[in-house]
C-alpha cells in the first residue's frame, strides 16, 4: 500500500512527532522513507538586506536543515529503516509537491505547524498548501501527537 513515505522536515516539534508516525508507517508496509528539508529561497537573497552576507546565510540555513533531517534519519536508524535524504533551496509548498511528484511517493506526514511561527486558524500555511495540492494522501501531525519512543 505504502512504498514511499515522504517526511518534510523542518526540525520543528511537529515534524518530529511526524517522523515519528512515519517511520511507525514505514515499520508497518515495509516502506523506504523519504527525508526533505527545504531552504526556503524567499528567506535567502532577494528580501536580505545587503549589509548581510547571502552566502553566510543560506550555510547556516543549510546547517539548521541538516540538523532537522539528522534528528529523523536517527529515529529511522533505531527503527532499521532505511532512509533517503534531501535538501532542496525552494518555495516550500511546492517543493514538497513537485518531490511526491517526481519520486512517485505514496504518502506525506508531515507537521501542522512549523517553525515559522505564523499560526493560522487550523494549520500552518506550509501543511495547507501541501493538503490542497498533493497527489499523494497526506497524513498531518500535531506536535502534541507524539508517539512513545518504543513505537
Amino acid at each position: 500500500m505504502y512504498d514511499t513515505i515522504l517526511i518534510p522536515t523542518d526540525g520543528s516539534d511537529a515534524a518530529n512527532a511526524a517522523a515519528k508516525h512515519a517511520i511507525a508507517i514505514a515499520i508497518r508496509f515495509d516502506a523506504t522513507l523519504h527525508v526533505l528539508s527545504v531552504i526556503d529561497t524567499r528567506s535567502v537573497g532577494i528580501t536580505t538586506p545587503t549589509e548581510l552576507d547571502v552566502e553566510q546565510l543560506r550555510a547556516a540555513y543549510r546547517t539548521e536543515n541538516e540538523a532537522a533531517i539528522e534528528k529523523v534519519v536517527e529515529k529511522a536508524t533505531n527503527a532499521n529503516q532505511p532512509t533517503t535524504t534531501v535538501i532542496q533551496l525552494g518555495v516550500p509548498d511546492r517543493t514538497i509537491t513537485d518531490y511526491v511528484t517526481e519520486h512517485d511517493i505514496d504518502l506525506v506526514v508531515m507537521g501542522t505547524h512549523g517553525r515559522t511561527g505564523v499560526t493560522r486558524a487550523l494549520l500552518g500555511s506550509v501543511a495547507e498548501q501541501v493538503l490542497r495540492t498533493s497527489s499523494a494522501p497526506v497524513l498531518t501531525v500535531h506536535s502534541d501527537q507524539d508517539l512513545p519512543d518504543d513505537r
